[in-house]
Parts: C-alpha cells; sequence; structure tokens
C-alpha cells in the first residue's frame, strides 16, 4: 500500500456522522486517560496531550469536529486533570489557561481543515483528470470537502 493510498482512506469527504463522534470522543478519551496515568493531574500541563488529537481530528473531519474536539478536550482537562476549584485565585487561574489552550489550538484547526480541503481538492482533480482521459468525467461534478 502506497502512503497516497493511507492519507485517500484517512482523509474522505463523506465520514458518517457516528463515525466522526467516535473518532472525536476517542481523542479526548484516550489524551485524557494518558494524562490521568502521568501524573493524575498534579504537574506539569494538562493540555499538552490534546494538541495533536485536535489537529488530526481537524485534518481527517474538518473544522466542526476540531472544534468540538477542542471544547471536550478544554472539559476533560478541567474536570480531570487540573488541580480543584478551591478559591477565586484558582478559578481565575483555570479560565486564564482554559482560553489559552482554546486560543492556541485555533490556529490549528483552521491550519488542518486548509490541509483537509487541499487534499480533497487535489484528489478531486486527480478523478476528473482521469475521468477527462477516458472520456467519463462531468467536469463540473465536485466532491463536497466538508464532509
Amino acid at each position: 500500500m502506497k502512503a497516497a493510498d493511507t492519507i485517500r482512506r484517512a482523509i474522505r469527504p463523506d465520514v458518517a456522522p457516528v463515525d466522526c463522534l467516535l473518532r472525536s470522543s476517542l481523542a479526548i478519551v484516550i489524551p485524557t486517560g494518558l494524562g490521568w496515568l502521568i501524573d493524575q493531574g498534579s504537574h506539569g500541563s494538562p493540555f499538552l496531550l490534546y494538541f495533536p488529537a485536535v489537529q488530526a481530528i481537524a485534518m481527517f473531519l474538518g473544522w466542526r469536529w476540531g472544534v468540538e474536539t477542542a471544547l471536550g478536550s478544554a472539559v476533560a482537562a478541567v474536570c480531570f486533570l487540573m488541580p480543584p476549584w478551591r478559591e477565586l485565585s484558582t478559578i481565575l487561574d483555570h479560565a486564564i489557561v482554559v482560553g489559552l489552550f482554546l486560543v492556541a489550538v485555533g490556529p490549528m484547526i483552521f491550519m488542518g481543515e486548509l490541509l483537509r480541503k487541499s487534499v480533497l481538492e487535489n484528489y478531486e482533480r486527480a478523478r476528473q483528470k482521469r475521468g477527462v482521459q477516458q472520456g467519463t468525467a462531468a467536469p463540473n461534478e465536485k466532491l463536497d470537502p466538508n464532509g
């Protein structure tokens, strides 16, 4: 199997919503579990393991699922990986850290969506080129890159 075939199977325009929900949920649960196993939320950066998951979901499933994964990751990190809220300063610290995480994943989601659209557009162009060469393509027919 070539690398292009693997990418073609991973970045598809027609992923079922149930499959998207399952993948997005796994992208939240797996980093949360690993973070809990590493230090039970007592040290380190609670959001570090979520960055690759959000990037992958945005690239494979689109920006909507990337945003859902980022929000779910923020909730999971606050609930399981950050120290409990004891006073107002802790709540403010949590809010600042969560806000910074969401600001940081914004460009990642945007870049994942751009990469996804570029890959789907290239596959569509290649399909049309093959169809024109075989005389069977409808040049205006296009796949939906948003899935």
